[in-house]
């Protein structure tokens, strides 16, 4: 079986594409940071913060996942908001926001 190569195109090599991708990725960050006024260091910094308490949270899952599964749903749900109204109460009386 015999086909013509004239329209053919060869493709790029996947370290090429990956470059290419790579780069293009960069300066887009490069003008995100710059309008937010974030270094490049700082931005690697958080990144690590992030993977650290990405960390943290997974191993804190595998101790708190089977004691909250032992808990009353009911019980759990009641203790939730019962947390959520005391921040919303100190957030009021002390004006803070956020987390």
């Amino acid at each position: 079986m015999t086909t013509t190569q004239e329209n053919a195109r060869p493709l790029p090599l996947i370290g090429q594409s990956a470059g290419q991708a790579q780069a293009t990725l960069t300066r887009l960050l490069d003008g995100i940071l710059a309008e937010s006024g974030t270094s490049h260091q700082a931005w690697l910094g958080l990144q690590r913060l992030n993977a650290l308490r990405q960390d943290v949270l997974a191993t804190s899952a595998q101790v708190t996942g089977p004691v909250l599964a032992a808990v009353d749903r009911g019980d759990l749900e009641v203790t939730i908001r019962t947390l959520d109204e005391i921040t919303r109460r100190v957030r009021e009386t002390f004006g803070t926001e956020g987390s």
